[in-house]
């Protein structure tokens, strides 16, 4: 639920596949952490945004060498559907991406997250304004 204080922050949990390149996902951790108004959170009842991502190395056949790294990326909002006495959690698919970068990891990273930050927390900041607003005219 929204409250005045998670509405200071855009919080997001991450999903990633085991076989994620670990060094991509440390980058999107660290660069998602950067930004003074995104939180991770650790449980997809507390996010505003599910960002799932599957991420690898690529390699050249048979010699292994590094060609750098591709990501896909689905972003979406978790929701809870009630019905009488049954309720059940389900998810919007609100963006797809799939990029690919070369063997530099952190600026692939930074690349990832820009556009996460405009394309899907930037939405999520414009509902939170709304809301505080709301809750400000509402103490009036």
């Amino acid at each position: 639920m929204l409250t005045e204080t998670t509405a200071a922050k855009v919080n997001v949990f991450i999903e990633s596949s085991g076989q994620s390149s670990t060094e991509v996902m440390t980058e999107i951790r660290q660069q998602l952490r950067s930004l003074s108004d995104v939180q991770i959170v650790y449980s997809v009842t507390d996010a505003d945004a599910v960002i799932s991502i599957m991420s690898y190395e690529n390699q050249t056949a048979g010699y292994n060498q590094s060609l750098g790294y591709t990501a896909s990326i689905v972003t979406s909002s978790p929701c809870v559907s009630r019905f009488g006495t049954d309720s059940w959690n389900f998810r919007i698919i609100n963006n797809q991406y799939l990029r690919s970068f070369g063997r530099d990891s952190k600026s692939f990273a930074q690349k990832l997250v820009a556009e996460l930050d405009s394309d899907d927390f930037e939405p999520i900041r414009q509902q939170h304004a709304a809301y505080l607003k709301y809750l400000k005219q509402e103490k009036k």
